[in-house]
């Protein structure tokens, strides 16, 4: 009857820890999974902070445009101004000029046709009034060289008047362009106005998702310390519970046992998992990288799989051991010992004997750990061996 009641209290506070071990699980599951999440959102804000700088690093340019820009505009417009100030000038000139040409040329025209009507009257008189032969040839000269000169007048006249309408013809054409340019540099600045309004419009879009973004890690953030207390808790009520078993079964008689009590018996696996993921010797360090020894194997389960004694004898440690985590060591009595790390919890103590197969903890991740594993050594005079052809593996 003592035996059965012992064994129903064992198998009471078993259940209660499976259901322990299974909400630690489902913590530990969503803290990776809030993590994951977490980084996520980093990445998405580092995009978004990347994209903000190029946007900044455009708006500075267009700044600068625009400036430029509005500089060409006034000068410009000074020229234009310059411009139309010459224009001025020279369609008076011009209009002086064409007056004065008009005249001339009624003048010179009013003589010509004089000239026409009296030509034998002015001939013949040049003739005899002429007071010698010398004179009467001088006469003639002259005659012809005021009539040379009327023709190289006219002459210029012409070219004249061709050159002012050649010259007001490239000054209207300069004018136009000169209104052609300004039109162009108003399109131009407004353009630049626009696109600096569709920047600053992109920048506020980047800077509201940039803001979303941090919001939702700052929910992330405190949901993650909610999952981690509430871990820390389930896994302290755990220990709590692994323990008050311990004390349970040592005080029904279970485990409070001395050496002659305890079967040592041959090597075996040490846990019903049975996935190896890192095996004996030299390996690539899954935390600190770079190659190290890695002195026996790795096995990995759920969270809160038994973890057994591979061999029966005296536990000499049992507690935190360092990056092992929760550890526990058994002598064996023969030179040899077992190393069992990075427990969840420990079900014996230090000085308990325990027989092959016996419990002493469950699977955890505890120490220097990336999951849920147990990591078994063998030791023989103090020294690591591989523990596979040990446990025929």
């Amino acid at each position: 009857m003592k035996k059965f009641t012992a064994f129903l209290l064992l198998f009471t506070m078993i259940l209660s820890i499976g259901a322990g071990f299974a909400s630690i699980k489902e913590l530990e599951g969503d803290l990776d999974a809030v993590d994951s999440t977490i980084e996520g959102i980093k990445k998405d804000i580092d995009a978004k902070v990347g994209e903000q700088r190029a946007v900044e690093r455009k708006l500075e340019d267009v700044f600068k445009r625009v400036e430029e820009v509005k500089k060409e505009i006034e000068t410009n417009k000074q020229l234009i101004i310059e411009k139309e100030e010459e224009l001025e000038r020279i369609r008076q000139e011009l209009e002086q000029i064409k007056k004065e040409l008009a005249e001339q040329e009624e003048a010179y025209g009013d003589r010509l046709r004089v000239m026409y009507y009296k030509k034998d009257e002015s001939f013949w008189n040049v003739i005899f009034e002429a007071k010698s032969i010398a004179d009467l040839l001088n006469r003639l000269d002259q005659l012809k060289a005021i009539s040379e000169q009327d023709k190289q007048l006219l002459i210029e006249l012409n070219e004249k008047r061709a050159a002012i309408e050649e010259l007001e013809k490239q000054e209207e054409e300069n004018y136009k362009k000169l209104l052609e340019m300004k039109a162009q540099l108003a399109r131009d600045e407004q353009e630049l106005l626009e696109l600096q309004e569709e920047l600053e419009r992109r920048k506020e879009e980047i800077l509201a998702a940039r803001r979303k973004f941090e919001a939702e890690l700052d929910a992330q953030n405190k949901a993650r310390r909610s999952i981690a207390s509430n871990l820390a808790n389930a896994r302290a009520e755990a220990e709590r519970i692994a323990k008050e078993r311990a004390e349970a079964a040592a005080a029904a008689g279970g485990t409070s046992r001395g050496k002659d009590d305890i079967k040592i018996g041959g090597w075996t696996w040490p846990t019903s998992a049975t996935n190896v993921t890192s095996n004996y010797g030299n390996r690539t360090h899954p935390v600190y990288g770079g190659t190290r020894w890695h002195n026996g194997i790795d096995i990995a389960g759920p969270a809160g799989t038994p973890i057994w004694a591979s061999r029966g004898g005296l536990v000499t440690m049992a507690g935190w051991y360092g990056g092992y985590g929760n550890t526990v060591v058994i002598d064996h009595g023969d030179g040899y010992t077992s190393l069992y790390a990075h427990a969840s919890s420990i079900a014996v103590s230090k000085g308990d004997y325990v027989s092959q197969k016996d419990t002493i903890m469950y699977m955890g991740t505890t120490g220097t750990s990336t999951g849920n594993h147990l990591h078994f050594t063998i030791m023989s005079g103090g020294k690591d061996v591989n523990p596979g052809p040990y446990i025929g593996y």
